[in-house]
This record gives structure tokens, sequence and C-alpha cells, in this order.
């Protein structure tokens, strides 16, 4: 009885280290580096500026605009008023499309430490003090055997 109970023993063990085997654990985190990349934005602003109409401007709207056969006293009073609203300047403004560079986070560099060995990966969210990380266990060298996964 005994024997048989070391032998169902021996080849549990044996029947165990020949299969693979994977399992999740803990590892903590050392330190954490976000990798950055650069993105082409559209953006639309408002550009505006000021103008003011020359002397030039306001003689030709006054020859050719709205007022042209009346009286002289008219023309006059026309170009009078035309000539007080060109020493105040106009702010003009337009919309503008423009691109921008926006630096956004594509993943994070993190090297932990698992079982006194440093390790080093890229994740896409940035890890606290502990990662979780999958350990596998298997057989080195030629195995003929295909793994078992349980």
């Amino acid at each position: 009885m005994k024997r048989a109970s070391i032998v169902l023993s021996v080849a549990l063990v044996c029947g165990a280290a020949s299969a693979d085997e994977s399992f999740v654990a803990y590892a903590d985190v050392v330190d954490v580096e976000p990798l950055f990349e650069t993105h082409r934005v559209p953006v639309r602003r408002e550009v505006c500026r000021w103008e003011a109409e020359s002397a030039f401007e306001l003689e030709g709207r006054a020859r050719s605009g709205p007022l042209q056969g009346r009286s002289l006293e008219d023309l006059a009073f026309a170009i009078g008023q035309q000539a007080a609203h060109a020493r105040s300047r106009e702010r003009v403004c337009a919309q503008v499309l423009q691109t921008a560079s926006e630096r956004r986070v594509r993943a994070y560099r993190v090297k932990y430490r698992y079982r006194g060995k440093l390790y080093e990966a890229e994740t896409e969210t940035r890890p606290r003090d502990r990662l979780r990380v999958r350990v596998n266990v298997g057989a080195v060298g030629d195995s003929r055997r295909s793994p078992t996964w349980r």
C-alpha cells in the first residue's frame, strides 16, 4: 500500500512537471514612463485686424455710390461723413482653419520587479503600485508533448 502511494505521488509530480502551466501573479511597479505621440488636429480660430479706409477709397465710393446724381451739397456732406468714419478704425474678423500639434499619451513603459528580477513592458493604462503579470512555467528543451492547459 505504501509503495502504491509513492508511485502515485511520483506520477502526479512528473505529470505536473511535464505539462506547461500558466498563472497570474502580482509584481511591484518600480517606474512608469509615459510614451507620447504627436497628432495634428484642425483648430478653428478667429483672426481679427484693424483696418482704416484711405482717402482714395472714400473719394471713389462718394463718386460711384448711392449719392450719384445728387446735389453738390449732398455730395460734400456724404464725403464729410465718410471722412469722419475713415478716422475711426474698423475691426475686421474672419474664421480661419489652422492645424495645431497635440501630444497624447500612446502607452506607458512600466518597469516592474517580480521575484527579485527587473522586467519591462508597455501597457495601455497607467498602473498603480502593483501590476498583474502572467507567469508561464514549462519544461526547457525539446518537448515532444504539446502543452496542456488547465
